[in-house]
């Protein structure tokens, strides 16, 4: 289905691309469409043992009802935009882009940008301009290319040396071709007889049908029966079937490389007994899942990554430009993207049908100019009800928003109305609207600030942006809702205080544990004390990859992103002006490399009335102790918080207290401060202590860092 999205905004490290030609990948957009329904994705989301530990995690930590929720919200997902092949013009660049120039002719990668539409915004890392006299429709073929070219590179091939592909798609088409370019012999291999018969202008040493002759008798007459110098296992199928044959036709201490999607249940004694070496291609090259190169621009240094993905892909242009590689006889079928229904028929078509090697999809020139970046934002659908009260926009439609605060908007009835959503991707920002039943959807914020129906704003993005976006969303006069932390800086900190303090909107800060059932109990019981109090905070946050957002720049660390949290709750408990810390970064095992800085740490604080709060952050614990455990011991009492589930008390009178589902006050904060813009109460968290909250954060983040 062809749907209308807003244009995409063009970054900082961004460059705006308007689409004349994307590839269809007939493999791997096959499978992503066929696990796109939610009963395909509910299977293989159920045999992921991690998935199930993440199910059974968020159901101990949200409650059943609520983790049931936000597994079926992921499951819908949004429709799917598929592609990751392109080539067009250059129409804007991004702040720091210096290299590249509107009206350039580039090819671009990557599955979350290089999809299938008439303008896209790619991150410089996956763009690379398409050399004089290779035509564009030719240069939408630079992932597939640069795929084939890094599974060459892992092949580790020299001049003379006989190679086998098995499977010819056409990722193994342009593998044979590579390879023979690169001066091997090579011999090809598919069950499909059509393929087979396709690769015949590759001019390769041998050709086999696979279901009308034995490849390994062949391989064998062919090497004087030592077996084949390397194979590249290129199909895809859920068998082992393919990597099983290629150790039978590979030589003694040869190598097999995989690049297809197959299955690798594999005997290790066949490797064993040939003292072979299994290699897996990981996809365009080195920098490939690495979000420092990717998404922030970052380049591995040329005498030490000698082939990035970015390099590869130039590669496989020149390459064809010179031609190396017969493109004009792979890309065989071309459609309007009008017909991408039709298009993607004969890419993908139903089992046992003819299938198309290389579809491509064909955008108007009409559509190629600069105003083609100039569409800001895209209608949903007609509201299914009339707006009710307050008119809020979200900004940031990402995992949280989606299973939490829209959801918990969406319950206050008639407080307030979603009227629109911005997302840094057109596909995000719209499913989002349409889920929630916004009016429109957009990419660019300004949509939103200029919009006099909005009245407020919620801003969920990532925590580098808080603080620039909530400063903005003021200065336009709108009452702004900001998701912890309040920034990751203290300069953009401190132009946000100038911020609030210069504007009449409203403001709050997503500290939504203040606003939890059993904190609000807790606290009631705290305000009769006469004598310090005592508070152990531990939680046990669960590791994270080094390379996940919240570990980076763009989030600051968990000490900024999450444990800002825990300390607005150990002030609000105490009630007392903070008087002293000492901050502990823990570092164990001598200081292993994959803790991340604010992964592991201690904190105590000491309080004017004497009393002391110690916050253990740390990722080292089992997760079925679960996450969060409270105890405050004071006046000869003792109450403990577990997980937001149950409050027992000790030398208290009063029942302990149970909640079946796990509530850490998200609607109670949200509903008090639409009451509050709308004029029906106080301000739901005084600025002044949540200034003081995010400043000492940042302030504890600079000290340990030093």
């Amino acid at each position: 289905m062809v749907e209308q999205l807003p244009v995409p905004g063009c970054g900082p490290g961004e460059v705006l691309v308007e689409t004349a030609y994307s590839l269809i990948s007939a493999g791997t957009e096959a499978a992503t469409l066929q696990g796109s329904t939610p009963t395909d994705a509910a299977s293989r989301w159920s045999k992921r043992a991690s998935k199930v530990g993440e199910l059974l995690q968020m159901a101990r930590d949200r409650g059943l009802r609520d983790a049931g929720s936000a597994v079926a919200a992921r499951l819908e997902g949004p429709s799917t935009i598929s592609g990751y092949s392109l080539s067009g013009t250059v129409l804007r660049v991004g702040s720091d882009v210096t290299d590249l120039l509107p009206g350039q002719r580039v090819a671009c990668a990557g599955a979350s940008c290089a999809v299938h539409a008439e303008v896209v915004a790619v991150p410089r890392n996956l763009v690379v301009v398409v050399p004089e006299g290779l035509p564009l429709d030719q240069a939408a073929c630079v992932t597939l290319g640069a795929i084939a070219l890094q599974a060459v590179r892992q092949a580790d091939t020299r001049l003379g040396e006989i190679v086998c592909v098995v499977g010819l798609g056409l990722v193994g088409q342009l593998v044979a071709a590579l390879l023979r370019a690169a001066g091997c012999r090579v011999v090809g291999t598919d069950i499909d007889g059509e393929r087979v018969e396709r690769a015949a202008a590759l001019g390769l040493e041998r050709l086999v049908n696979g279901r009308t002759e034995e490849i390994e008798t062949v391989v064998d007459h062919l090497t004087a029966g030592r077996g084949a110098d390397a194979v590249v296992v290129a199909a895809a199928s859920d068998s082992s079937e393919p990597l099983r044959q290629a150790i039978d036709l590979l030589r003694r201490r040869g190598r097999v490389v995989v690049v297809g999607a197959v299955g690798m249940d594999i005997d290790r004694s066949a490797f064993y007994r040939k003292d072979a070496e299994l290699r897996i291609s990981c996809s365009y090259g080195p920098g490939r899942y690495d979000p420092a190169y990717e998404e922030r621009g970052q380049d591995y240094p040329y005498e030490f990554v000698r082939w990035t993905e970015n390099r590869n892909m130039a590669e496989f242009l020149r390459l064809a430009r010179e031609g190396h590689v017969p493109l004009a006889q792979l890309l065989d079928r071309r459609f309007s993207v009008e017909d991408a229904a039709a298009a993607y028929a004969a890419a993908c078509p139903p089992a046992g049908g003819p299938r198309a090697l290389g579809v491509l999809l064909e955008y108007p020139p009409a559509a190629r100019s600069e105003e083609a970046a100039d569409v800001p934002r895209a209608p949903v659908v007609p509201r299914s009800r009339p707006a009710a009260g307050l008119e809020v926009a979200l900004v940031g439609p990402g995992c949280f928003a989606n299973e939490v605060l829209l959801p918990a908007l969406a319950r206050l009835g008639g407080t307030a109305s979603l009227r629109a959503v911005v997302g840094r991707t057109a596909n995000s920002a719209r499913e989002t609207a349409r889920k929630f039943g916004a009016a429109y959807a957009a990419v660019d914020v300004s949509e939103v600030l200029e919009d006099e129906a909005v009245q407020v704003v919620i801003i969920c993005t990532r925590h580098d942006t808080h603080a620039e976006l909530a400063v903005q969303a003021l200065a336009a006069g709108k009452a702004v809702f900001l998701e912890k932390p309040a920034a990751t800086r203290l300069d953009d900190l401190e132009r946000l205080a100038l911020a609030v303090a210069g504007s009449a909107g409203p403001f709050t800060l997503g500290f939504n544990r203040r606003f939890a059932p059993g904190v609000r109990a807790l606290a009631a019981l705290l305000e009769s004390r006469s004598g310090p109090l005592v508070v152990n905070y531990r939680v046990s946050a669960g590791r994270l990859p080094r390379t996940h957002w919240t570990l980076g720049p763009q989030g600051g660390g968990r000490l900024i992103g999450e444990a800002c949290h825990m300390i607005d709750l150990l002030g609000l408990l105490v009630g007392r002006r903070r008087t002293g810390q000492l901050l502990q970064p823990l570092q164990p095992g001598g200081g292993r490399a994959d803790l991340p800085l604010g992964d592991n740490f201690a904190l105590s604080c000491a309080y004017a009335d004497g009393s002391v709060a110690t916050l253990t952050y740390t990722s080292l614990g089992h997760e079925e102790a679960g996450k969060e455990r409270l105890e405050c011991l004071w006046d000869g009492r003792t109450a403990v918080f577990d997980d937001f589930r149950r409050l027992q008390l000790h030398g208290v009178s009063g029942a302990d207290r149970s909640w079946e589902v796990p509530d850490k006050g998200h609607g109670a904060l949200l509903g008090a401060f639409l009451d509050h813009c709308a004029g029906r109460g106080a301000e739901p968290i005084p600025w002044a202590e949540i200034l003081d909250v995010s400043r000492f954060v940042l302030e504890l983040d600079a000290q340990a860092r030093a």
